[in-house]
Protein backbone atom coordinates (compact mmCIF):
# COMPACT_ATOMS: atom_id res chain seq x y z
CA UNK A 1 0.00 0.00 0.00
CA UNK A 2 2.87 2.36 0.77
CA UNK A 3 4.32 2.15 -2.74
CA UNK A 4 1.13 2.95 -4.56
CA UNK A 5 -1.16 4.90 -2.26
CA UNK A 6 1.34 7.20 -0.65
CA UNK A 7 3.26 7.79 -3.87
CA UNK A 8 0.06 9.06 -5.45
CA UNK A 9 -0.68 11.27 -2.46
CA UNK A 10 2.77 12.82 -2.43
CA UNK A 11 2.59 13.48 -6.14
CA UNK A 12 -0.67 15.37 -6.01
CA UNK A 13 0.52 17.51 -3.12
CA UNK A 14 3.80 18.39 -4.80
CA UNK A 15 4.13 21.94 -6.08
CA UNK A 16 4.71 20.59 -9.56
CA UNK A 17 0.93 20.78 -9.84
CA UNK A 18 1.29 24.53 -10.13
CA UNK A 19 2.57 24.22 -13.69
CA UNK A 20 -0.67 22.55 -14.71
CA UNK A 21 0.78 19.05 -14.73
CA UNK A 22 -1.24 17.83 -11.78
CA UNK A 23 -4.57 15.94 -12.02
CA UNK A 24 -7.73 18.02 -12.02
CA UNK A 25 -8.92 16.86 -8.61
CA UNK A 26 -8.85 18.23 -5.07
CA UNK A 27 -5.09 17.88 -5.30
CA UNK A 28 -4.84 20.82 -7.71
CA UNK A 29 -5.89 23.11 -4.89
CA UNK A 30 -2.15 23.62 -4.40
CA UNK A 31 -2.54 26.15 -7.23
CA UNK A 32 -3.14 28.67 -4.46
CA UNK A 33 0.65 28.98 -4.30
CA UNK A 34 0.90 30.41 -7.81
CA UNK A 35 1.62 34.12 -7.39
CA UNK A 36 4.00 34.32 -10.35
CA UNK A 37 1.85 36.85 -12.20
CA UNK A 38 3.15 39.47 -9.78
CA UNK A 39 6.17 39.70 -12.02
CA UNK A 40 4.15 40.60 -15.12
CA UNK A 41 4.89 43.90 -16.83
CA UNK A 42 2.24 46.55 -17.29
CA UNK A 43 1.05 47.82 -20.65
CA UNK A 44 2.77 50.98 -21.82
CA UNK A 45 -0.32 53.04 -21.00
CA UNK A 46 -0.07 52.34 -17.26
CA UNK A 47 0.40 55.47 -15.16
CA UNK A 48 2.20 55.91 -11.81
CA UNK A 49 -0.02 56.07 -8.76
CA UNK A 50 -0.20 59.13 -6.53
CA UNK A 51 -0.19 59.07 -2.75
CA UNK A 52 1.21 55.93 -1.09
CA UNK A 53 4.14 54.41 -2.98
CA UNK A 54 3.80 50.75 -3.88
CA UNK A 55 7.48 49.99 -3.31
CA UNK A 56 7.30 51.38 0.23
CA UNK A 57 4.20 49.33 1.05
CA UNK A 58 5.75 46.18 -0.38
CA UNK A 59 8.96 46.73 1.61
CA UNK A 60 6.92 46.92 4.81
CA UNK A 61 5.00 43.80 3.79
CA UNK A 62 8.31 41.95 3.43
CA UNK A 63 9.19 43.07 6.95
CA UNK A 64 5.94 41.50 8.15
CA UNK A 65 6.84 38.24 6.42
CA UNK A 66 10.32 38.29 7.93
CA UNK A 67 8.91 38.55 11.44
CA UNK A 68 6.05 36.10 10.90
CA UNK A 69 5.60 33.51 13.64
CA UNK A 70 2.27 32.09 12.47
CA UNK A 71 -0.72 32.97 10.27
CA UNK A 72 -4.00 31.60 8.92
CA UNK A 73 -4.81 31.53 5.19
CA UNK A 74 -8.35 30.83 3.96
CA UNK A 75 -10.00 31.15 0.59
CA UNK A 76 -11.22 29.75 -2.67
CA UNK A 77 -9.24 28.39 -5.60
CA UNK A 78 -10.07 26.87 -8.99
CA UNK A 79 -9.82 23.10 -9.36
CA UNK A 80 -10.42 22.18 -12.97
CA UNK A 81 -13.93 23.32 -13.79
CA UNK A 82 -14.82 23.51 -10.11
CA UNK A 83 -14.07 25.84 -7.22
CA UNK A 84 -12.51 24.52 -4.05
CA UNK A 85 -11.73 25.90 -0.61
CA UNK A 86 -8.40 25.95 1.20
CA UNK A 87 -7.76 26.52 4.90
CA UNK A 88 -4.14 26.56 6.08
CA UNK A 89 -2.87 27.67 9.46
CA UNK A 90 0.37 27.26 11.36
CA UNK A 91 3.87 28.47 11.95
CA UNK A 92 5.71 30.39 9.28
CA UNK A 93 8.71 28.08 9.57
CA UNK A 94 6.59 25.07 8.63
CA UNK A 95 7.24 23.12 11.83
CA UNK A 96 3.61 23.06 12.94
CA UNK A 97 0.60 23.47 10.66
CA UNK A 98 -2.70 22.12 9.41
CA UNK A 99 -3.94 22.30 5.82
CA UNK A 100 -7.49 21.41 4.76
CA UNK A 101 -8.90 21.51 1.25
CA UNK A 102 -12.31 20.64 -0.16
CA UNK A 103 -13.79 20.62 -3.64
CA UNK A 104 -17.29 19.26 -4.10
CA UNK A 105 -17.16 15.70 -2.67
CA UNK A 106 -13.39 15.47 -2.26
CA UNK A 107 -11.41 16.64 0.78
CA UNK A 108 -8.09 16.06 2.51
CA UNK A 109 -6.17 17.28 5.54
CA UNK A 110 -2.48 17.38 6.45
CA UNK A 111 -1.26 18.06 10.00
CA UNK A 112 2.46 18.82 10.36
CA UNK A 113 4.06 18.33 13.76
CA UNK A 114 7.84 18.36 14.29
CA UNK A 115 8.73 16.77 10.96
CA UNK A 116 5.94 14.18 10.88
CA UNK A 117 3.00 14.65 8.52
CA UNK A 118 -0.41 13.17 9.29
CA UNK A 119 -2.55 12.84 6.18
CA UNK A 120 -6.29 12.12 6.14
CA UNK A 121 -8.67 12.18 3.17
CA UNK A 122 -12.15 11.00 2.41
CA UNK A 123 -12.91 8.07 0.13
CA UNK A 124 -13.80 10.30 -2.81
CA UNK A 125 -10.36 11.92 -2.73
CA UNK A 126 -8.49 8.61 -2.48
CA UNK A 127 -10.61 7.19 -5.27
CA UNK A 128 -9.74 10.17 -7.49
CA UNK A 129 -6.03 9.42 -6.97
CA UNK A 130 -6.52 5.86 -8.21
CA UNK A 131 -6.55 4.04 -4.87
CA UNK A 132 -8.35 0.69 -4.74
CA UNK A 133 -11.32 0.01 -2.47
CA UNK A 134 -9.12 -2.30 -0.39
CA UNK A 135 -6.60 0.48 0.16
CA UNK A 136 -9.31 2.98 0.99
CA UNK A 137 -10.92 0.59 3.48
CA UNK A 138 -7.56 -0.15 5.11
CA UNK A 139 -7.07 3.52 5.89
CA UNK A 140 -10.67 4.31 6.74
CA UNK A 141 -11.04 7.61 8.59
CA UNK A 142 -7.57 7.42 10.12
CA UNK A 143 -4.48 9.49 9.38
CA UNK A 144 -1.42 8.17 7.58
CA UNK A 145 1.80 9.20 9.33
CA UNK A 146 4.92 9.85 7.28
CA UNK A 147 8.12 11.89 7.38
CA UNK A 148 8.16 12.36 3.60
CA UNK A 149 9.16 16.00 3.07
CA UNK A 150 6.81 16.25 0.07
CA UNK A 151 4.00 16.81 2.54
CA UNK A 152 5.77 19.84 3.95
CA UNK A 153 5.19 21.68 0.69
CA UNK A 154 1.56 22.36 1.50
CA UNK A 155 2.08 24.65 4.50
CA UNK A 156 1.92 28.30 5.52
CA UNK A 157 5.71 28.41 5.27
CA UNK A 158 5.75 27.46 1.59
CA UNK A 159 2.92 29.83 0.69
CA UNK A 160 4.62 32.75 2.41
CA UNK A 161 7.93 31.95 0.74
CA UNK A 162 6.27 31.73 -2.68
CA UNK A 163 4.64 35.12 -2.23
CA UNK A 164 7.89 36.68 -1.04
CA UNK A 165 9.85 35.17 -3.93
CA UNK A 166 7.36 36.29 -6.57
CA UNK A 167 7.13 39.76 -5.10
CA UNK A 168 5.61 42.90 -6.53
CA UNK A 169 7.50 44.52 -9.38
CA UNK A 170 7.25 47.99 -7.89
CA UNK A 171 10.23 49.48 -9.73
CA UNK A 172 8.10 50.52 -12.70
CA UNK A 173 4.49 51.58 -13.17
CA UNK A 174 2.87 48.16 -13.13
CA UNK A 175 1.32 48.52 -9.66
CA UNK A 176 -1.29 51.10 -8.66
CA UNK A 177 -2.25 51.93 -5.08
CA UNK A 178 -5.47 53.16 -3.53
CA UNK A 179 -6.77 53.52 0.02
CA UNK A 180 -9.85 51.50 0.89
CA UNK A 181 -11.24 49.23 3.61
CA UNK A 182 -10.84 45.46 3.91
CA UNK A 183 -12.01 43.17 6.71
CA UNK A 184 -13.37 46.19 8.55
CA UNK A 185 -10.14 48.18 8.66
CA UNK A 186 -8.31 50.82 6.67
CA UNK A 187 -6.29 49.20 3.92
CA UNK A 188 -4.07 49.75 0.92
CA UNK A 189 -5.14 48.04 -2.29
CA UNK A 190 -2.28 47.30 -4.69
CA UNK A 191 -3.35 46.24 -8.17
CA UNK A 192 -1.01 44.81 -10.79
CA UNK A 193 -0.94 46.88 -13.99
CA UNK A 194 -1.67 43.86 -16.18
CA UNK A 195 -5.41 44.46 -16.17
CA UNK A 196 -5.60 44.07 -19.95
CA UNK A 197 -3.73 40.75 -19.92
CA UNK A 198 -5.00 37.28 -19.10
CA UNK A 199 -3.87 37.52 -15.46
CA UNK A 200 -3.78 40.20 -12.78
CA UNK A 201 -3.21 40.36 -9.03
CA UNK A 202 -4.65 42.48 -6.25
CA UNK A 203 -3.10 42.66 -2.78
CA UNK A 204 -4.76 44.28 0.25
CA UNK A 205 -2.66 45.27 3.28
CA UNK A 206 -3.25 47.20 6.47
CA UNK A 207 -2.38 50.88 6.30
CA UNK A 208 -0.50 50.95 9.60
CA UNK A 209 1.99 48.10 9.07
CA UNK A 210 1.28 46.85 5.52
CA UNK A 211 0.25 43.47 6.92
CA UNK A 212 -1.30 41.31 4.17
CA UNK A 213 -5.06 40.93 4.49
CA UNK A 214 -6.05 39.40 1.16
CA UNK A 215 -4.72 38.37 -2.25
CA UNK A 216 -6.79 37.84 -5.39
CA UNK A 217 -5.30 36.34 -8.56
CA UNK A 218 -7.33 36.53 -11.77
CA UNK A 219 -6.35 34.15 -14.56
CA UNK A 220 -8.00 32.12 -17.35
CA UNK A 221 -8.37 29.01 -15.18
CA UNK A 222 -10.32 30.95 -12.56
CA UNK A 223 -9.85 33.27 -9.60
CA UNK A 224 -7.74 32.52 -6.54
CA UNK A 225 -8.92 34.56 -3.57
CA UNK A 226 -7.35 34.05 -0.14
CA UNK A 227 -7.35 36.02 3.11
CA UNK A 228 -4.70 36.28 5.84
CA UNK A 229 -5.61 36.47 9.53
CA UNK A 230 -4.45 35.55 13.04
CA UNK A 231 -0.95 36.86 12.37
CA UNK A 232 1.36 35.47 15.09
CA UNK A 233 -1.67 34.16 16.99
CA UNK A 234 -2.33 30.62 15.65
CA UNK A 235 -2.50 28.02 18.43
CA UNK A 236 -0.20 24.98 17.98
CA UNK A 237 -1.64 21.82 16.43
CA UNK A 238 -1.23 18.46 18.13
CA UNK A 239 -0.55 15.08 16.54
CA UNK A 240 -3.61 12.81 16.28
CA UNK A 241 -3.99 10.13 19.01
CA UNK A 242 -2.06 6.90 18.16
CA UNK A 243 -5.32 5.00 17.68
CA UNK A 244 -6.21 7.32 14.81
CA UNK A 245 -2.90 6.87 12.98
CA UNK A 246 -1.74 4.38 10.36
CA UNK A 247 2.01 4.29 9.77
CA UNK A 248 3.19 3.60 6.22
Amino acid sequence: MRTRLFAVTAAVLALGALSGCGPESAATLTQVHDFTVYGGKAPASAKPSSGPVASDIWARTLTTFAGCKSVRIDGSVPSGTRTGTVNIAGTCDGSNARAQTTTESESFEVISVAGTYYVKANAAFWRATGATNAEINAIGSRYMATTDVQMGRFTVARMVEDLKAAGLDTAGTDVTVETTTEAGQAAYKLVSGARTSASSVTLWTTVKDAIPLRVRVERPSGAIDVTFSDWNAVAPFMAPPPAQVVKI
